[in-house]
């Protein structure tokens, strides 16, 4: 097996190649002799400079030589003549050494087998319990979005209306919606149906999950009996619109209308 080395262009790490490849890459250019090599069995890396032979100013044969023969050496004799019976232990070994190899081949096979059996019954019970996780979730997100209902962030609407029933002294409704910023955003909540006539509904915003809010309409309903807000969005953002009713009494239907412009 070729030796196999590793080498640093632009200060990544690169490799393995082999030492052909390497010394193409050095007469190619991509491997400067300020880079640095390293392969199995050296102590460090070393600057490609540094590693003989890597460079042409730095190249040397390695070749061994052959030795000459000497002009006095004796011819080895022939190999004398085997008996009959080393002849067929050595045929015997090599049967025996066959049915081993034989054996061994078979042996692997059928543990490729077995491997390949217990892949396709892993992938498909993953595939199985990849469905069911799925499904599972997706029922979950369903029973999630019915229940945060109002809660859910919108996209900014261009202009949206909904109706909040039946809203107790004390409670708030909140939805969200997400404003872009630099447009202008006008919310207004028609109180059409309130207990009492000094039933009073106000209206606060909310950016993000700030606890307080960064603009409101409390007024009274000597006032108004309805809410009005307009304000320039400030950033890309999701906004909560609270309706509150302070009270006394139950405000039975309140209309919302959201436009962004």
């Amino acid at each position: 097996m070729a030796t196999e080395w590793y080498y640093t262009t632009n200060k990544q790490q690169m490799g393995p190649v082999t030492w052909t490849e390497l010394r193409e890459l050095a007469e190619g250019g991509i491997l400067k002799t300020n880079d640095m090599v390293w392969s199995e069995g050296m102590d460090e890396w070393v600057k490609a400079i540094n590693q003989q032979g890597l460079f042409a100013d730095g190249d040397v044969d390695t070749r061994v030589m052959p030795k000459k023969k000497a002009s006095y050496a004796e011819p080895k004799p022939p190999p004398g003549r085997r008996s009959r019976r080393a002849e067929e232990e050595d045929d015997e070994d090599g049967d025996e050494d066959e049915r081993q190899t034989k054996k061994k081949k078979r042996q692997k096979s059928e543990e490729q087998a077995k491997m390949a059996v217990g892949v396709k019954v892993g992938l498909i019970l993953g595939g199985i319990f990849l469905l069911l996780l799925l499904g599972g979730g997706c029922v979950v997100g369903m029973i999630w979005v019915s229940f945060r209902g109002d809660a859910a962030p919108k996209a900014g609407p261009g202009q949206q209306t909904y109706v909040v029933t039946n809203l107790n002294r004390g409670n708030v409704s909140d939805r969200r919606f997400n404003f872009t910023q630099g447009r202008r955003v006008i919310i207004t909540v028609n109180n059409t149906d309130l207990q009492f006539a000094n039933t009073d509904v106000d209206l606060h915003v909310f950016r993000g999950n700030e606890a307080r809010p960064f603009i409101v309409d409390v007024d009274v309903p000597a006032q108004t009996r309805n809410c009005r807000v307009e304000f320039v969005v400030p950033a890309n953002d999701s906004y909560k619109v609270r309706v509150h009713n302070v009270g006394p009494g139950v405000a039975r239907r309140c209309e919302v209308t959201i436009e962004e412009r």
